[in-house]
């Protein structure tokens, strides 16, 4: 009889609790210094550059500035732009992590996730190069002189809504009266 050890992880993208998928832990031996949860930090750490460098572009005040920076982004659905790039890893965040209680770091033991984040990492630097350079030749209004938003048209009164209620409540009551009153 042959003894062979046997494999009590799972074969699917995310581990079971004993351990990590076999076919999953391609470049994460023993002697990588980088862990699944540094991935999921570097991940996060990598939006939140986003995040801040999109909203230090809507500070430009600079309207060409502004839109050859957003030209350069690109759309979040058109492959291969930066905001691509960005909403990838967001939605490996929160499809492939963060949807699981406790956030399923073992997500990143995936070779294309932690690829997806040095790309982001990547454009980002260029990114924000950009941005600075933006910043240095225009300038940048304060945080909350922003680019403001198209003022909507007023809603109508506000006494409005009350008056639909109370309304509404006499002639339910008026209804239930009258279907229900005049028997005895």
């Amino acid at each position: 009889m042959l003894l062979r050890p046997a494999m009590i992880s799972g074969n699917t993208t995310r581990p079971s609790l004993f351990g990590s998928a076999l076919q999953h832990r391609r470049g994460f031996t023993l002697g990588d210094d980088v862990t699944p949860s540094d991935w999921y930090r570097r991940a996060k750490e990598a939006l939140a550059k986003y995040d801040d460098l999109s909203s230090r572009v809507t500070r430009l005040p600079v309207e060409d500035a502004r839109k050859k920076i957003q030209d350069w982004l690109g759309a979040p659905y058109a492959d291969g732009t930066p905001a691509n790039h960005m909403q990838t890893v967001l939605t490996d965040i929160r499809e492939q992590v963060e949807s699981f209680i406790p956030a399923n770091v073992n997500a990143y033991q995936v070779s294309e996730r932690t690829q997806r984040i040095q790309d982001l990492e990547t454009m980002n630097k260029a990114f924000e190069a950009m941005v600075v350079d933006a910043e240095a030749q225009h300038g940048s209004l304060p945080a909350t002189q922003g680019v403001v938003p198209v003022p909507q048209p007023n809603a109508g009164p506000t006494w409005l809504m009350p008056v639909v209620i109370v309304a509404g409540a006499l002639g339910i009551a008026t209804l239930v009266t009258y279907v229900y009153g005049g028997k005895a």
